[in-house]
């Protein structure tokens, strides 16, 4: 392309046009690096948080597994304790209200849940939750007879 004649102010222009091209262009680089650089530190940042609550997930999960292990053996032989003054005396004209509850809350002895290895062939089974009736005049035993087991 032959170039056409241009007038010097016109030249100028062109210059000073380039000029600001090339600046906005530069900062429009940097820009866009620093967002890149930006976004990479976020990444990184949630990506550690991510490994730690990873690590903490794993850490409850055994928290829950040894607890629930101590739980399951704990079961049978719990015996809940109220205060002495929640349980009022029965009188002979009132009737006792029996409940279906879940063994954890029951009194029922550990023969009663039927896990034992005599009954299971001499395997050894988990046990398993009873429901059994529950007295509910006083299905809690008092501090006095703590030794004692409730019927």
């Amino acid at each position: 392309f032959p170039s056409p004649q241009i007038s010097p102010e016109e030249e100028e222009r062109r210059r000073v046009r380039r000029e600001r091209n090339r600046i906005a262009a530069a900062k429009c680089r940097n820009k866009k690096r620093e967002r890149g650089e930006l976004l990479q530190e976020e990444s990184e940042r949630l990506e550690s948080q991510n490994e730690r609550l990873k690590s903490e997930i794993s850490r409850l999960q055994e928290e829950k597994e040894k607890i629930a292990y101590l739980l399951q053996f704990h079961r049978p032989t719990c015996i809940m304790k109220a205060p002495a003054t929640t349980c009022a005396p029965v009188t002979t004209t009132s009737k006792p209200t029996a409940v279906m509850v879940d063994s954890f809350f029951s009194t029922a002895s550990s023969s009663d849940l039927s896990w034992d290895s005599a009954e299971t062939g001499g395997q050894e089974t988990s046990p398993s939750p009873a429901i059994v009736p529950v007295d509910l005049s006083c299905a809690y035993s008092s501090d006095s007879d703590s030794d004692t087991e409730l019927s």
